[in-house]
């Protein structure tokens, strides 16, 4: 039987296999896994091995094996699906056209309404390990992933500020909001997840909960200074641990879409920006 690849989700709250399918992947049979690296889990590919998934269920961690499956089938350990709002729950990232390293995350929410209406947000930036741990906390655990306005593809920004690749700036021209193809948290967090609207972040910057920097991270969304990068000739982040920026899915025109921003002293207002920019992202459903 030809192998195929399937993501593995873990949690400590099921028993049971949980996974992104491919279309054509049979209902049973023996499948390859290629496991994440990190938490419990050994990176490489499930290739041999007789191990049903209540067996691999016994283990004290997992390891690469190749286990029967059926798509009833559940088994986990580590990621946590998402149930209901003001609950955490996890995503193991994969490495490719979206999320630049692989890394298993958890996210955090809240209900408000802030934005207008009640949603639930994610109380850090797509990609952050966690939220920050204070309003100018300038590491890239909390600073998360940035992305160019309506690109898909995440870039990686090291605690040195350096970003990755050197080569990641693209001018950009087209008129176009960020489309639902290529919006990161649909992505990423899955079905009902998006970035929120120029009218979003105007809602939220009205709001008497946002009136500072200070009041901004000790708001329910939890904002800090994570910085940007707005030009091709500098592959070093902006003002990390001081700006808050991240992007609307709303364009101004064709070369420059709008960003919140607190400019370091004030409540998110709305600036637009080249297109070009590296910015965080937020992301509420």
């Amino acid at each position: 039987m030809k192998k195929k690849l399937v993501f593995l989700y873990l949690s400590l709250m099921f028993s049971t296999v949980r996974g992104q399918y491919p279309a054509a992947l049979p209902s049973s049979g023996a499948i390859s896994v290629k496991a994440i690296s990190d938490w419990m889990l050994t990176a490489g590919e499930i290739t041999a091995g007789t191990y049903s998934i209540s067996d691999l269920n016994n283990k004290s961690h997992l390891t690469d094996k190749t286990a029967p499956y059926s798509l009833s089938d559940w088994y986990g350990y580590g990621a946590i699906p998402f149930t209901s709002c003001g609950n955490s729950f996890s995503v193991a990232h994969y490495a490719g056209s979206v999320s630049p390293v692989s890394k298993l995350i958890t996210y955090t929410t809240v209900s408000t309404n802030v934005s207008g209406t009640t949603k639930c947000w994610i109380t850090q930036n797509l990609g952050a390990e966690h939220s920050a741990t204070s309003v100018n906390d300038a590491t890239a655990a909390s600073g998360g992933w940035y992305w160019q306005f309506n690109r898909a593809q995440g870039i990686k920004v090291g605690d040195d500020g350096i970003i990755t690749p050197t080569s990641w700036y693209t001018s950009i021209t087209e008129n176009s909001d960020w489309t639902a193809a290529n919006d990161p948290c649909t992505l990423l967090l899955g079905s009902g997840w998006r970035m929120p609207t120029y009218s979003e972040w105007v809602t939220v910057g009205n709001n008497a909960a946002f009136g500072s920097t200070a009041l901004s991270y000790t708001s329910v969304l939890k904002l800090h200074g994570a910085g940007f990068s707005y030009s091709g000739s500098t592959f070093v982040l902006t003002n990390r641990g001081y700006n808050l920026s991240t992007w609307s899915s709303t364009q101004a025109d064709a070369t420059t879409g709008w960003e919140a921003s607190d400019q370091g002293s004030h409540q998110p207002l709305l600036y637009n920006v080249p297109k070009g920019c590296a910015m965080p992202l937020r992301c509420l459903k």
